[in-house]
């Protein structure tokens, strides 16, 4: 058991190693299959074997704070994999302190980066994804979410052509939903469009 725990510590710190150096050169977009694998790595370890974070005493804080970056590169993979890792970390979360204290730390830097990618970081055909983090946080920590999302009424954020009322619309609907997976994508999807100005969303949405 000490020889898995000390290899589960090794991949970590091998990875944050290589992510770190690549950020610093902001080339992380160069290590988009190394993100995606590790990402992809560590979802499994949270929904089978969580308590690994506590025995290894793991960076939680930073194996979040990458999957933040993950999320607004412009690659698939690693967006689709990090939001799938922080959604399944956010669920889990509760049954791990060390867990919990990354979530409860970053949850407005996480919806922070989730409204930018939303506003223009990623694809409009992967914003989707986004909605399973809306999910997580409403359904896991309710009164911090509703604290958390507040960070939308910044002006202008997180672009200028979304309005003030727009923003108070999309927040009354996701907060209503904490289990319709399919709503919460149609409100994303709108919001997305909103803040890019694309207004035909509303054909996209009939016809896709």
């Amino acid at each position: 058991r000490e020889s898995m725990k000390q290899l589960f510590n090794a991949i970590l710190e091998y990875n944050f190693g290589q992510m770190q150096q690549y950020d610093e050169q902001q080339k992380l977009s160069d290590v988009a299959d190394l993100i995606e694998t590790f990402y992809m790595f560590n979802t499994r370890i949270t929904k089978k074997m969580p308590v690994c974070y506590g025995e290894v005493q793991a960076d939680c804080t930073r194996l979040v704070e990458y999957a933040m970056k993950a999320m607004m590169l412009p690659e698939t993979g690693p967006i689709k994999k990090s939001v799938g890792f922080l959604t399944v970390f956010i669920k889990e979360s509760r049954n791990c302190p060390r867990m919990m204290s990354a979530v409860a730390g970053q949850g407005e830097n996480i919806l922070r980066n989730t409204f930018l990618c939303l506003g223009g970081y990623t694809p409009r055909a992967h914003v989707d994804v986004f909605a399973d983090i809306f999910l997580a946080l409403n359904y896991k920590y309710p009164s911090d979410f509703v604290r958390w999302i507040k960070v939308l009424e910044k002006p202008n954020f997180p672009t200028f052509f979304v309005s003030p009322a727009d923003k108070e619309q999309f927040v009354k609907k996701v907060l209503k939903e904490k289990v319709n997976r399919r709503l919460v994508q149609e409100h994303v999807r709108k919001f997305a469009a909103q803040c890019r100005n694309a207004v035909e969303w509303e054909i996209d949405f009939r016809t896709s």
